[in-house]
């Protein structure tokens, strides 16, 4: 192939896929290819209607990726409805356009771009829903994802030999565990949802009465769990995330002065779940 004619192939594939990468028209209330918007020189190219070939593949492609959207955050299409929510995705895909053949990973860096997204709260307000509920849903269908996806690793297990070096060693975290908070019942609310993507969006959840609370999702030899933390067992999680075990427990008693706790049953659990893979000395 000649260098001019590999030159024209190049120009050729940019044009198709910005084509491809037009966003739909909402304005009817139903998505339609913008056909108008494709090159003259990509349509010279194509034989037969060009507009029409083209708009095919241009809806194909956004219903795809609006699809595999909807699968990685059924909570947040519930909380939404699918319309909405394929708007908030459009506007996140547009940002951050797919690379790579594994769309799987076109989801990757969403939770922070609605965190950050103007428009995102706005529609959070209208829709009624309680107070960071979109960015929790989001929260949790990642974590329910990574945590079914992680790698098989090995949890801790702890014998004689390692009591010496436990209070001043740090447990670092199973990619199979995620600790997460909501403010509403959105754990219940992904149980109780259908296998196929809610269309029309659910009735929002009332905020729970005393606060957040936290929930432990964990992948084990007995399937993955998901699990109630009390206030005070989740702030231990965190610490141990950061600091050695010492340090965390005695933070922990400094925070929570005054409150029951349990600290020897909920390490105990945390190894038999599995939400830690290795103990590291601290230098």
């Amino acid at each position: 192939m000649t260098s001019s004619a590999i030159a024209r192939l190049e120009v050729l594939q940019r044009g198709f896929g910005q084509a491809l990468r037009t966003p739909l028209d909402r304005a009817t209330g139903t998505l339609r290819a913008r056909a108008e918007l494709y090159t003259p020189e990509l349509c010279a190219a194509i034989v037969g209607d060009a507009h029409a070939r083209l708009a095919v593949y241009n809806r194909q492609y956004w219903f795809r990726l609006f699809g595999v959207m909807q699968q990685a955050y059924r909570l947040a299409t519930a909380l939404l409805g699918a319309w909405e929510f394929n708007s908030l995705a459009a506007r996140f895909l547009l940002a951050h356009p797919p690379v790579g053949h594994d769309l799987g990973r076109a989801v990757e860096g969403f939770a922070p771009f609605v965190a950050a997204d103007a428009a995102a709260a706005a529609l959070e307000r209208d829709r009624g829903l309680p107070p960071r509920a979109l960015i929790d849903a989001i929260g949790i269908d990642d974590a329910f994802r990574a945590v079914f996806s992680a790698p098989e690793q090995p949890a801790l297990r702890l014998g004689p030999a390692d009591a010496a070096r436990l209070p001043r060693a740090r447990l670092r975290e199973s990619p199979a565990f995620a600790l997460v908070e909501e403010g509403c019942p959105l754990i219940e609310l992904r149980r109780e949802l259908a296998a196929a993507v809610p269309e029309q969006a659910v009735t929002a959840p009332a905020p729970h009465v005393g606060g957040r609370r936290a929930w432990a999702i964990c992948r084990g030899p007995g399937g993955q769990r998901v699990l109630p933390l009390d206030a005070a067992h989740a702030l231990l999680v965190r610490l141990l995330r950061t600091y050695p075990v010492a340090d965390a427990v005695a933070r922990l008693e400094v925070a929570a002065a005054g409150q029951p706790l349990d600290v020897e049953r909920w390490f105990a659990e945390g190894l038999q779940l599995g939400f830690w893979s290795r103990l590291e000395d601290v230098a």
